[in-house]
Formats: C-alpha cells, structure tokens, sequence
C-alpha cells in the first residue's frame, strides 16, 4: 500500500463527520430527538472509523504518521474544527436551555431548587483530532 494510500479517505470521512454534526444541530434545534440519536450514533461509527485510519497511517509511515500536510486534510480538518466548536456550543447551550426550563417547572409547581452550577449535568462528547 502506497504511503498515502492511508489518507486518501481521511478528508472524505472528515466530511462525512462535519455533515453528521449539522446533521445532529439540525435535529437539536427541530426538537427531532430520533433524528439527533441516529446522527449521533453516525457519528461514533465515523469517529472509530476515523480513529482506525489514523492509526493505521502511523504504521505506514513508522515515526511520521501521515502527511497532514496535504491540502485537502488540512482544509477537512478545519471545517471539521470550527463545525465542531458550534456543536459544543450549541450542546452546551442546549444543556443550560434544559436545566433552566426544569427549575421554572419545578418552581411552578412549588419543588424549587436551586440551581448547583451553571453547566449542564448532561455528558457530552466530541470528536478530537
């Protein structure tokens, strides 16, 4: 296999991932719960996917990896990056939207409770390169 050969996919499947995190935003803000639960398991696969190429490009290339020179999977990856960031963004914001939405009705229906911090209690992930 060609030295390259290992990287060939990485920009295609970075554009699969960056297309899935819209995906899911889309369905965030349609309130499409199935819609957000099956981009996010399309996103685990991407990122296994993704994390198998990787390291197969390290044993093609021993001690350098792959070329993340090349100009198509620097621009993937920076897509990626900033789609990335609005989706932190928009699940942490959704996550405050939450907690927010349930003191009101836990005040309204007279169980207040004070809020203990300001982030969501809800776990999150991304995908990091």
């Amino acid at each position: 296999m060609p030295s390259g050969a290992g990287c060939q996919n990485f920009p295609e499947t970075m554009g699969a991932l960056e297309v899935e995190l819209r995906t899911a935003m889309a369905a965030i803000a349609g309130n499409a719960l199935i819609d957000f639960e099956e981009s996010v398991r399309r996103q685990e696969a991407l990122c296994i996917r993704l994390t198998a190429m990787a390291g197969a490009a390290f044993k093609l290339i021993p001690g350098r990896g792959m070329e993340l020179g090349q100009d198509d999977l620097r621009r993937a990856a920076e897509v990626l990056e900033s789609t990335n960031r609005d989706y932190r963004a928009l699940l942490r914001h959704s996550g405050r939207s939450i907690e927010l939405l349930s003191l009101l009705t836990n005040g309204y229906t007279g169980h207040r409770k004070e809020a203990r911090n300001a982030g969501s209690t809800y776990g999150t992930w991304n995908c990091e390169m």
